[in-house]
């Protein structure tokens, strides 16, 4: 009788304990990543105007061009992608591109489509010049890049078409070494040359990226086509670097002359082809003055913008209409002024400048209109609130989605922020880079300050409910347990970079290189209290998904750096009291994101691969706490976004080619995921040994619990035959 009452539940319970230590799959494959946002940020390096109304723009990492004299600026084909960018406009329907590491764009519509043409090198383009529809030139100095941007030490080609650039053939001018830049007025072309040869040293310490080879520059000319040259001038006599030309005989230029560590230039004026420049002024109140774009209209007026460096540097645009003797500067909008890209119209200055990317100086009157463009602000400090609604910081505004990051408006009004952050309960956070830190109790529809800033911000804000949050300021880390209305100064570091993982348990590190050698701190009370664990040296901590697991990435920087690499993933189960060492692969892997204990995502690097310089990053995802990594998409570039993963759903935002010198796009790829099923044990991190056990657990299990299913109904048919 006590068997019969008993069997049941002992059966329901071994079912259990059997299907819980049984690997169960999910209930749903994950779905693909997709690229849901695709947006050139707003920075334009180059514009060109053919006429009042059409016109072509690089801004960001993208091709954008005008119909309505700059008004409007729309990317119809964004497969077009190039870096830096020089426009040659032969006609309205046909017009060349030359960027960055060898590529040359051409449309025949006008700008709709473009695509991009063999040219037999990776070098940089500093020139390009439409000759007609069909012939065109083309220069291109150095490649690869520096942490300042592109370095010529390379290569050095000098091209020419006259299939419309079906081939482009280089021209041989080993004489005058390497060339710097091209300009043309039909058939008439003109060339800087310098005498550095390629493999020549480059010079990081010069502003510009010249080397110190190029000291006597050298300024050529040709009257039939690019047949014969003439040596027109030569330093030190004055050598334009810039060009902008009049007609046969007069044209204007920029002279520059590079010191130790600053460059001064000088405006010059030819009136005999460019066989003698004189000086002429500029306005200054200091000896470096830096010219970025030269356009003349005619013989007497001409416009310009500069940057003028002294206790700090100013931007602006500079008006001549006495032929370059006098200079007036132009007051310029807020935020930024123009520095790549200057375009003039009869009635328009069409600048690189401001939020679109572009804006308008109407030169009767005197005002700047923001162009309207394709361009999108980059989003940073992304924050959802569910898997469709959220929010991310844009040039200090509020933006927000309503479609899981599809598309993105202007948010409510906001003071300029720094970062976001929503809870999970939903308390709307926010921090400013002054410190202030304001809070929403609206879905960010308003906005209060609920603390004075207490210094500037350094890292960003963090917060786990509506009560206690954390700011990372210059002197350490603050923290808030009423909501934001008092706050405590609980840890001083410098550099410092706190992340917490839930309520109680966080880790910081403070370093000023790539890695932190030695050690880390973690609390375990909200940071009141530290503890210091060793990490292995050249090890970069990544990130803790709770108060035991934590993952960080390991590479001797030394070998690295020598195109090898020796990296592997380090793991700690025991809040970083020890770590192993889990995998190890031709991978330098950054940017991990965990779900959980076992699934995860990196962004990695695989230096196993010769064939370029610099490889293409890879997406990789782990599904067991980093033993092993397989690739899920290959990257266009990286160049910042931490990932996302929330409500079932992980966002990656891509910076591709977003520097100063190439421009940027912001790309945002988006998968929906199943949660993989819970462990019933902390996961010992024991090796590839711990995770061939499970299945044999869950085999024991499955025979006992048969064994015990066996017994009870032996027993139950028994009674009912009693």
């Amino acid at each position: 009788m006590p068997i019969i009452r008993t069997w049941p539940l002992l059966a329901i319970l071994t079912l259990s304990a059997a299907l819980l230590a049984s690997p169960v799959p999910a209930a749903a494959a994950d779905g693909p990543w997709q690229k849901i946002y695709d947006r050139a940020a707003p920075q334009a390096t180059a514009i060109e105007m053919f006429d009042d109304q059409y016109g072509l723009a690089v801004i960001g990492y993208g091709v954008q061009r005008s119909i309505d004299g700059g008004v409007t600026w729309s990317e119809p084909d964004p497969a077009a992608g190039v870096g830096g960018g020089h426009i040659a406009i032969a006609d309205r329907q046909h017009a060349w591109i030359a960027g960055y590491s060898g590529v040359i764009l051409r449309t025949d519509d006008g700008g709709l489509t473009w695509h991009r043409q063999a040219t037999g090198t990776e070098a940089h383009f500093n020139g390009i010049a439409a000759v007609s529809a069909t012939e065109a030139w083309a220069t291109a100095y150095g490649a690869g890049f520096s942490d300042v941007g592109p370095f010529a030490h390379e290569d050095s080609v000098l091209l020419h078409t006259v299939d419309a650039g079906a081939t482009w053939s280089p021209v041989r001018m080993s004489d005058y070494g390497v060339f710097l830049g091209l300009w043309n007025a039909g058939a008439d072309l003109w060339l800087l040359a310098s005498p550095c040869r390629p493999g020549d040293p480059f010079g990081p310490g010069m502003p510009d990226g010249r080397p110190p080879c190029s000291d006597r520059n050298t300024l050529l000319h040709s009257a039939d086509g690019g047949r014969t040259w003439d040596v027109l001038a030569q330093e030190p006599a004055p050598v334009p670097t810039q060009l902008s030309r009049i007609d046969a005989q007069r044209a204007f230029g920029i002279s520059r002359a590079c010191g130790a560590s600053f460059c001064v230039d000088q405006v010059v004026a030819t009136a005999d082809g460019g066989r003698t420049w004189q000086a002429r002024s500029f306005p200054a109140t200091t000896d470096r003055v830096y010219v970025s774009v030269l356009r003349f209209t005619g013989p007497d007026d001409g416009w310009a913008t500069l940057s003028e460096c002294a206790a700090e540097c100013r931007y602006g645009l500079a008006h001549t209409a006495d032929g370059a003797r006098t200079w007036q500067l132009v007051d310029m909008p807020a935020p930024g002024a123009p520095s790549f890209a200057l375009a003039v119209t009869s009635t328009h200055v069409v600048a690189a400048v401001g939020t679109t990317g572009v804006q308008r100086y109407a030169i009767a009157t005197g005002a700047w209109q923001a162009a309207t463009t394709d361009a999108r602000p980059s989003l940073g400090s992304i924050a959802f609130i569910s898997r469709d609604h959220g929010y991310a910081i844009a040039d200090g505004a509020l933006w927000a989605t309503d479609d899981g990051g599809a598309t993105w408006r202007p948010g409510p009004p906001s003071p300029p922020l720094a970062g976001v952050t929503v809870t999970p309960g939903g308390a709307f956070w926010a921090a400013a880079w002054d410190g202030r830190v304001f809070r929403s109790d609206d879905a960010g529809a308003t906005w209060r300050v609920v603390e004075a800033a207490p210094g500037p911000l350094f890292a960003g804000l963090q917060a786990f409910d509506g009560q206690r949050a954390w700011l990372t300021l210059n002197d350490g880390l603050w923290r808030t347990d009423d909501g934001g209305a008092t706050w405590r100064h609980i840890d001083a570091a410098s550099y410092p970079r706190y992340e917490f993982a839930d309520r109680d348990h966080g880790w910081t590190t403070s370093c000023e290189r790539s890695y932190c050698a030695g050690s880390i701190r973690v609390t375990d009370d909200g940071g009141a209290t530290w503890v210091t664990r060793a990490v292995p040296d050249h090890a970069y901590v990544q990130g803790f998904v709770d108060g035991l697991r934590g993952w960080a990435s390991l590479a001797d920087v030394n070998v690295v750096a020598d195109g090898v690499g020796c990296p592997c993933v380090l793991r700690t189960t025991d809040g970083a009291r020890s770590w192993q060492a889990v995998s190890t692969a031709p991978w330098s892997l950054s940017s991990m994101t965990f779900l959980d204990a076992r699934r995860g995502w990196a962004v990695g690097y695989d230096y196993s691969v010769r064939s370029a310089p610099y490889p293409m990053p890879s997406l990789l995802a782990t599904t067991d706490g980093g033993r092993t990594w397989t690739k899920e998409l290959i990257l266009p570039g990286y160049l910042g976004g931490q990932m996302v993963a929330a409500h079932g759903r992980v966002w990656l935002p891509l910076g591709v080619g977003a520097s100063p010198w190439i421009g940027g796009r912001l790309l945002l790829y988006r998968r929906d995921v199943v949660p993989l099923p819970r462990l019933i044990a902390p996961d010992t991190g024991a090796g590839p040994g711990g995770a061939a056990a499970a299945p044999l657990r869950a085999i024991a299990a499955l025979a006992v619990g048969g064994v015990l299913l066996a017994i009870t109904g032996l027993a139950w048919r028994r009674r009912r035959l009693s």
